[in-house]
């Protein structure tokens, strides 16, 4: 499954022949909450093998709702539910925007339980994460100069003011989740958060990368572009700013999504579509219910189901060849312990 956001994904993930010129604009659909796509796409592990592809939209991830608020479950479930999700915000890789990022991690870190035991770090919860993709709306690394380091006071030796971007994007996020390094004992309160958060991304997310997706063509008070205008631009998933990217980068954020989804497992185990619409369902019950999620405790729920419809599947088969078999009557003992063992 994939946990994406609306408007550039839905365009960026058309099928190839359906690509024209650059994107154009989507009318917005002022809906909140969790969509998911009626049809699967055809895609590949990274492994090459050919799967379905589930995609679940999420709308409206900028609220300030406070911690466990309805935002954040939304975060948290989209997390559980998918092997791959996209995250967007617009512009660099700010401190502002980590941080958010983290606001949202910090719920699920905080209340999600693997085992029902407490757990101290963020990297209990990592086997159970998806693949980050962190895409960048209206930026590009060879154009901007951005700040990486802001409002800290790390020790000196690794203080720095400003860091141009460069090398790969997957380097640029990394710089952007590095560790701070010793804190003087003059620290605020906020710099030693800011330094708890990049060391609980890094270890939530293990397979992270970025895209960055720079402007073209239209300019910010184009009415082509209009409608990807949203209140808030950063940490919101949805919010794609004003300015629309080429066709080709599109393309190219189709093919790195569609080559990249892994299916979605649980403690190592592949699931199949009825068994992550089962793990869909408990999850909400979960969270509507208002208890503390755990994800053992959901695969067990999960697990009964299949057991449960196989046991079914099984019985009724049986019961069909019996009633086969019954028409054959009469058989001799060693007929009917060969028709048992066969079947």
């Amino acid at each position: 499954g994939v946990a994406s956001q609306a408007g550039l994904l839905r365009q960026a993930l058309q099928p190839p022949e359906d690509a024209g010129g650059d994107a154009q604009a989507v009318e917005p659909t002022n809906c909140l909450g969790m969509y998911l796509w009626p049809e699967p796409l055809v895609s590949r592990s990274s492994d090459g093998t050919e799967v379905n592809m589930v995609v679940l939209e999420v709308e409206g991830l900028g609220n300030e709702d406070g911690l466990g608020g309805r935002d954040d479950r939304m975060f948290a479930l989209s997390a559980l539910l998918s092997s791959f999700m996209i995250y967007t915000t617009t512009g660099a890789l700010s401190d502002e925007a980590v941080d958010k990022l983290w606001a949202r991690c910090a719920f699920l870190v905080d209340s999600v339980r693997v085992n029902g035991e407490d757990q101290e770090h963020a990297e209990e919860l990592s086997d159970s994460m998806p693949k980050l993709l962190w895409l960048l709306h209206n930026f590009s690394l060879q154009r901007a100069a951005v700040e990486v380091v802001a409002d800290r006071t790390p020790s000196p030796q690794v203080a720095q003011s400003r860091a141009t971007p460069g090398g790969t994007p997957r380097q640029y996020l990394e710089k952007a989740l590095e560790d701070m390094g010793g804190l003087s004992s003059r620290a605020t309160t906020s710099c030693r958060g800011k330094k708890k958060a990049r060391a609980s991304l890094r270890r939530l997310f293990l397979d992270r990368d970025c895209f960055p997706l720079s402007t073209a063509g239209p300019s910010p008070d184009d009415s082509r572009a209009s409608a990807f205008a949203t209140p808030d631009s950063a940490g919101s998933m949805g919010s794609f700013g004003a300015r629309l990217p080429s066709r080709k980068q599109l393309l190219v954020l189709r093919d790195r999504v569609l080559n990249n989804a892994e299916v979605k497992s649980v403690f190592g185990a592949e699931l199949s579509g009825r068994m992550l619409a089962s793990l869909a369902d408990a999850y909400v019950n979960v969270f509507n219910a208002a208890v503390q999620p755990c994800i053992s405790d959901v695969w067990t729920i999960v697990c009964d189901g299949e057991f449960e419809r196989h046991q079914a599947e099984s019985l009724e088969s049986y019961d069909f060849a019996a009633a086969e078999l019954r028409a054959r009557m009469p058989l001799g003992s060693s007929e009917l312990s060969q028709w048992h063992m066969s079947g």
